[in-house]
């Protein structure tokens, strides 16, 4: 095992420490998160949670013994860090319009649901998986 991540609340002062046998840490944010009702009533907003997830590199199944860095993923401008992939996404979205839609119409349905057992998880992962597939195809036209 070997220290991949820290993650240290300020106000608080909690810290969490992640050790891990895998190369990789993936970092999430939730952002998609927008006024969804939780257990008790809790409202869960836009950037309040993080997922570290330890892993192999996202390549190694892919290009089996070979490696790849794609080191464009993150570019530096003057004033902030730009992710092509968000800008990719933004290029994706008008093809996955019935998958939001869908989505939008579950958050509607349930809006108001106090028992928390309802949700729209699997529409909200369809209309991602649309949006990831386009970009992985777009990624993968600058690789080759």
């Amino acid at each position: 095992m070997k220290p991949m991540a820290i993650v240290y609340d300020k106000k608080s002062g909690r810290v969490m420490n992640i050790q891990a046998t895998a190369p990789c840490v993936h970092f999430y944010t939730a952002n998609w998160i927008i006024n969804v009702k939780g257990k008790g009533g809790f409202v869960y907003q836009l950037r309040l949670a993080l997922f570290l997830e330890t892993q192999m590199y996202p390549d190694t199944v892919i290009l089996q013994n070979r490696s790849l860095r794609l080191e464009y993923l993150f570019a530096m401008s003057d004033e902030e860090v730009v992710d092509p992939k968000a800008t990719l996404e933004v290029s994706c979205k008008p093809k996955c319009v019935r998958q939001l839609k869908e989505y939008q119409a579950c958050t509607k349905r349930i809006e108001g649901d106090e028992s928390g057992h309802k949700h729209c998880t699997g529409q909200y992962f369809d209309y991602w998986h649309c949006i990831d597939k386009c970009v992985a195809a777009k990624l993968f036209d600058h690789l080759k």
